[in-house]
């Protein structure tokens, strides 16, 4: 983000989305925000906690494609059965064109 941009980012809320670290040189934090030294942080060792999440992580994906195919099935399966007429009475075809339902 540009300078201009984290001075817009920084004129909003003084307690929320405001206080955030810039990220380029001439565009210091805002007061309210603490030295980045002085913040604690943790480490995760990814050994020991990819086996533990890795399992929810691909159940999600699978939860999520499987939820994907079964609404495409259930819009298909209802237009399918729907009864639409085809071709559509209350539109007239352009002249030189077929509204003619290939299969």
């Amino acid at each position: 983000m540009s300078p201009a941009g984290q001075k817009v980012m920084q004129s909003g809320d003084p307690t929320g989305d405001s206080l955030y670290y810039p990220v380029i040189q001439g565009v210091s934090p805002l007061s309210a925000l603490p030295s980045l030294s002085s913040t604690n942080t943790q480490s995760i060792n990814p050994y020991t906690w990819g086996p533990q999440v890795g399992p929810a992580i691909w159940s999600a994906l699978a939860i999520g494609f499987a939820e994907s195919i079964s609404d495409f099935g259930v819009a298909a399966t209802l237009a399918y059965n729907s009864n639409f007429p085809w071709p559509p009475t209350s539109c007239t075809p352009r002249s030189g064109t077929s509204r003619r339902r290939s299969r």
